[in-house]
């Protein structure tokens, strides 16, 4: 069938050419203003040969033939149009031949024999290259001499390597792509406040001053006394990244300082719901929160007494948090993040001094205290009237009144002002220092509104937004 319409085509086309050739000379001529033709037997050619290497088919009656004239009579039956159609076809061959010759020509080197000193044939010519061939004597004929397979020598091929496996973090990295789904974790810090073996500042006595039988514990300034590796032992830190976390968008790090009697995984991952209020927040932030002495009545912050060890843990933490980001090269962009301080109640030691000694205070975007405003109150006004470039906002009730209240005097007395409701925005320098007569053990849940750190978050405007659930990558 499909023979029969390949023959069919090449009839309807020769028949074509034939006519418009019978009807229109080169020079645009009908063919009745033009002499008649006058052609011999011997004028006639093959239609195919007339039209090289055109591949239309066979001709179902034979080949016809077409007159080739010359004189005036050549306007008869011109084949200017087949004419032209086989040189076009014959130039595309030509270049797609040159083409293949200088592809060969490319991929193919001179011969190199062995050299004459260990072969015993002569030498290169000088100005050579080391290892050419002599030329061949040409041919008396002038034809060129064929090489033999063993002198060809082609060019040392490309080495492709073989495909190996490609780590997920690797193409994280490149790609930088979003969370796929949250990750909350409990890891261990070597620099987190405890175990601690040193002093206290501003005395000469260790921190483990005390033992219970042979084993070594730490009295309180009140007179409690906690064994040292059931109170002070817990170096894990509680780490929580949102679904949606971006480390290309701005982002801050809340850097959570709970209070007495807590552990981590009770108080402030569901009690308190530090990870569900950074999600709910909708903004752009991670929590870290360390362990402080366990479910324990004591504010002792251990290693963070020291000069600079804020800053030490929270360039641990940044490794901690690319590895749960699942790109341990984002290390450096958590390591120069932002940080919010947030202190609840007894927190309120470890943010005074994180603020004064912790070597982080340019990275400190903003400071809340949550009913903490226990004492250090100079600390933090020195932070107020020295870090313009930062917001803080201390919610109080009954229990830290006074505190607060010595505070805001002190500001209005150095002519800072101090809003006594929370700001719509939290702009670079906002103080804020309201009054939220709560329970103090739900503080951290209901202050002036429900899931106070989440309200805290969403007034930031320097912090990006998480993306839409449909726009999350998958990691």
């Amino acid at each position: 069938m499909q023979a029969t319409l390949s023959s069919l085509l090449s009839f309807v086309v020769t028949g074509l050419l034939f006519a418009w050739g019978m009807t229109i000379g080169p020079d645009g001529q009908p063919a009745h203003r033009r002499p008649a033709p006058v052609a011999s037997s011997h004028d006639m050619v093959p239609l195919s040969a007339a039209l090289p290497r055109l591949a239309i088919g066979t001709f179902p009656f034979g080949t016809p033939e077409l007159p080739v004239t010359s004189g005036v009579a050549r306007y008869a039956a011109p084949p200017l149009f087949g004419t032209a159609i086989a040189e076009r076809a014959v130039r595309v061959a030509q270049a797609d031949q040159s083409s293949l010759e200088r592809l060969v020509a490319s991929v193919m080197r001179a011969p190199r024999p062995a050299d004459e000193e260990n072969t015993g044939q002569p030498a290169a010519s000088p100005g050579s290259r080391p290892g050419a061939v002599p030329p061949r004597t040409p041919s008396p004929t002038g034809a060129p001499v064929a090489k033999s397979p063993a002198e060809t020598d082609f060019a040392t091929p490309v080495v492709v390597p073989m495909p190996r496996l490609v780590r997920r973090s690797e193409v994280a990295h490149l790609l930088r792509l979003p969370l796929s789904r949250p990750q909350t974790s409990l890891r261990p810090i070597t620099s987190a406040p405890f175990p601690y073996q040193g002093r206290v500042p501003g005395s000469d006595a260790v921190f483990l001053n005390a033992s219970v039988d042979g084993r070594p514990a730490h009295r309180t300034g009140s007179g409690r006394l906690y064994l040292a590796n059931e109170t002070y032992g817990d170096n894990r830190s509680l780490f929580h990244l949102p679904r949606g976390f971006d480390i290309n968008a701005p982002a801050a790090i809340v850097l959570y300082f709970h209070g007495h009697g807590a552990t981590l995984e009770r108080d402030v991952w569901h009690r308190q719901q530090l990870p569900r209020q950074i999600t709910m927040s909708g903004k752009n932030v991670v929590l870290v929160a360390p362990q402080f002495a366990v479910d324990a009545r004591d504010s002792s912050i251990g290693r963070f007494w020291q000069s600079g060890a804020l800053r030490r843990y929270l360039d641990d933490a940044a490794r901690e948090l690319a590895r749960l980001y699942g790109d341990p090269k984002s290390e450096a962009a958590f390591a120069r993040m932002p940080v919010v301080i947030v202190g609840y109640s007894g927190g309120y030691l470890a943010a005074a001094w994180g603020l004064a000694n912790g070597g982080i205070r340019e990275r400190v975007l903003g400071v809340v205290l949550l009913d903490a405003l226990y004492g250090y109150n100079s600390t933090f006004q020195n932070f107020i009237t020295r870090q313009r470039n930062a917001f803080f906002v201390s919610a109080y009730a009954q229990s830290t009144a006074e505190g607060n209240a010595e505070l805001r005097a002190s500001l209005e007395a150095a002519g800072i002002p101090a809003a006594n409701t929370m700001p719509t925005v939290l702009n670079k320098g906002t103080v804020a220092v309201i009054s939220a007569p709560v329970l103090h053990r739900d503080y951290v849940t209901r202050a002036w509104t429900p899931f106070p750190i989440a309200d805290v978050l969403q007034r930031i405007p320097s912090l990006g937004r998480i993306a839409p659930p449909d726009r999350y990558a998958s990691r």
